[in-house]
């Protein structure tokens, strides 16, 4: 359901192994109207930290997280 405009899109890294796409909506539904969680979870599968891209519908916000979030942990 992802609209493929990129500029909307935020990474979200080095998440914790039992992650879930809801916990990802609750921390960041109030940074604006998300339109897509991918969610890359390597549960079950060998391995690897999971991570995920976050979709708003205001592409204003991917700058303002990369000023305001650097090096700042969410989760």
């Amino acid at each position: 359901m992802s609209s493929g405009n990129n500029d909307c899109k935020v990474y979200v890294g080095n998440l914790p192994q039992d992650i879930r796409e809801r916990d990802l909506e609750d921390v960041f539904y109030k940074y604006g109207k998300i339109i897509d969680v991918d969610l890359h979870n390597a549960n079950g599968r060998g391995g690897g930290i999971p991570f995920a891209f976050i979709e708003f519908d205001d592409p204003r916000l991917g700058a303002i997280f990369m000023i305001l979030l650097c090096n700042q942990l969410l989760l």
